[in-house]
């Protein structure tokens, strides 16, 4: 099944004719994508770095907008830039000053602040941990939540084991994993294996972020339809200050995540639905309409079947 799903995307988007330019906004053309440039502005972490005599001097910088870039350009003696992080190399001696400096402020540590979460993940994180109590009778289903190492992934889980739910979490390696047990330690185990799509992004045409999420979002309107006894639903969580994100996206982090805990529970009469496109736990209204052309998704399934070998199980 893992082999099925990690098929092709690269074929399929040769089975949906690409066809990824939808409306700006909204889901299935991956609208939570930053705008131009702002990969080059996310924050990165020690983790990233190439080298080991560079890796204590990498300097994560999103702390502008409470006047902290003006603290590390002290330290440093470097010009720097709103949100930009700043690699060794450019700040000389200042590395160990900054790195403690960073550390005062809460840098890395349980939860990754600028590792790999930011501060508004973080500060829900804890919110969740503080505030949510247990449901008084313990759900007995298992929920299992893949890229819940960061972001919106491990907020879920967060929620989820707050609330009393059996959470296996999932995570792409053994660093990772060990991350996940040290922020998610109610989590009730951790699976390992990497799912990204890397390796099969060679080639021409290159499948771009929103041909993966018109894919994803095709893949499980599919999926509702061929499997009428289970729960399929597909999920925009909206543009959120996730690493991702960047610190300055503008909708609702905890509606983001919210939604996907309110559809896993299914408790409610709107949540207990199957074939959904939810925004926010409302229906998304903006969204490429070939997620819902049941040819075009034989087509797909028929592709990632070509490439993986693999049928999907009825």
């Amino acid at each position: 099944m893992t082999r099925w799903l990690r098929a092709s995307l690269l074929v399929g988007a040769l089975a949906l004719g690409a066809c990824s330019a939808a409306p700006t906004s909204g889901g299935a053309t991956g609208a939570d994508t930053p705008p131009s440039g702002a990969a080059d502005a996310r924050p990165t972490g020690p983790s990233a770095t190439a080298s080991p005599q560079e890796e204590n001097a990498v300097l994560v910088v999103y702390f502008s907008r409470t006047g902290h870039t003006e603290t590390l350009a002290q330290l440093t003696g470097a010009t720097v830039l709103e949100g930009l992080a700043v690699k060794g190399d450019e700040v000389g001696s200042a590395g160990p000053a900054v790195t403690a400096w960073l550390a005062s402020l809460g840098w890395g540590g349980r939860f990754g602040l600028a590792d790999y979460n930011t501060r508004e993940v973080v500060d829900e994180l804890n919110h969740i941990e503080q505030n949510v109590e247990a449901l008084p009778v313990r759900p007995e289903a298992r929920v299992l939540v893949t890229g819940s190492t960061a972001g919106l992934g491990e907020l879920k889980a967060s929620m989820l084991i707050a609330k009393g739910h059996r959470v296996v979490v999932h995570a792409r390696n053994d660093k990772r994993a060990e991350q996940v047990r040290r922020d998610l330690p109610g989590a009730e185990a951790v699976v390992i294996g990497d799912l990204r799509i890397d390796n099969l992004l060679a080639g021409d045409p290159a499948v771009s972020y929103s041909d993966s999420k018109l894919q994803v979002t095709a893949l499980a309107m599919a999926l509702a339809r061929k499997w009428p006894d289970v729960k399929v639903n597909a999920v925009h969580p909206g543009w959120v200050p996730t690493q991702m994100g960047g610190v300055g996206a503008p909708d609702d982090l905890r509606e983001g995540y919210l939604t996907q805990v309110w559809l896993a529970e299914a408790t409610e009469p709107d949540s207990d639905v199957t074939g959904g496109f939810l925004f926010h736990r409302q229906p998304e209204t903006s969204f490429n309409p070939i997620i819902h052309d049941a040819a075009r998704q034989d087509a797909l399934l028929d592709a990632y079947q070509a490439v993986s070998g693999v049928e999907l199980p009825s």
